[in-house]
């Protein structure tokens, strides 16, 4: 049960992290 919460937050944390790149690549592309 320890190992899957693990995985649940490291999958959590990447989205996340994706999503944020993702939103200052867009910023960055529209001020361009």
């Amino acid at each position: 049960m320890n190992e899957y919460r693990r995985a649940v937050k490291a999958a959590f944390a990447y989205g996340l992290i994706i999503s944020l790149l993702f939103h200052i690549g867009m910023i960055i592309h529209l001020n361009l």
